[in-house]
């Protein structure tokens, strides 16, 4: 009798330990993600899923996620030779400051972003969220105000040709870039006494040329009024 209570008790044991293991496991990659039904309290002007922390990730995704780090690397100091390189030639990058992807947003070469730690051209990006005065920036503080406005390499959430989080600008980046894959790095907030309000996200969407990806987009989102 002693045999079998200890039997059981190991038994119990082992299966609560591999349940633990699974939920790990299926907690980080999730496959394929697609929205839950399960009811969770949405954060302030935005529609977030209840997301674990990869989203839509596939084996044959290592080479494009690799590339959006570096891309973000490059951005996050400075680089701009190297983010150059990484720019599509025959595209170049459209930059997009609130989501919605307007045909009116700044395309740059290559050459021209390689040339933005010096070039202090005034572009007109688009108009401010809340006073829609035009956002008329250089590069640098583009990038200060509506690339870098948090630090997405440390970004708990990521996302790959997955919109994590929509608020009140539409997100059309399925439509404006068809033929491309995205990966979006993901805070649902950053204060906590903002109580999500402070929620951003940064796509850096891809095409493959060559058989290499390349960078043709870069869509900034945050709450907005």
């Amino acid at each position: 009798m002693r045999r079998i209570i200890l039997f059981s008790v190991l038994s119990l044991i082992l299966g609560i330990g591999l349940g633990m293991a699974s939920f790990v496991v299926l907690d980080r990659y999730v496959l394929p993600a697609e929205p839950s039904s399960a009811q969770e309290t949405p954060s302030p002007d935005a529609s977030v899923s209840p997301s674990p922390q990869l989203q839509n990730t596939q084996p044959d995704n290592a080479a494009l996620t690799e590339r959006a780090y570096h891309v973000l690397e490059a951005m996050s100091t400075q680089d701009w030779e190297g983010l150059s390189a990484c720019v599509s030639p025959e595209r170049g990058v459209t930059f997009t400051p609130y989501s919605y992807v307007s045909e009116d947003d700044i395309c740059l070469t290559p050459a021209q972003v390689a040339q933005a730690g010096s070039d202090n051209t005034l572009y007109t990006w688009g108009a401010a969220d809340g006073s829609g005065e035009p956002i008329q920036l250089n590069v640098r503080d583009y990038f200060a105000n509506y690339v870098l406005d948090a630090d997405f390499t440390q970004a708990p959430i990521l996302g790959i040709d997955y919109v994590i989080s929509s608020g009140n600008s539409l997100e059309n980046v399925e439509d404006a870039y068809p033929d491309c894959s995205f990966v979006e790095f993901y805070y649902p907030g950053i204060d906590e006494a903002l109580q999500g309000f402070d929620w951003c996200g940064l796509k850096l969407i891809f095409t493959q040329e060559a058989g290499e990806w390349y960078l043709v987009g870069v869509i900034h989102s945050q709450w907005t009024i």
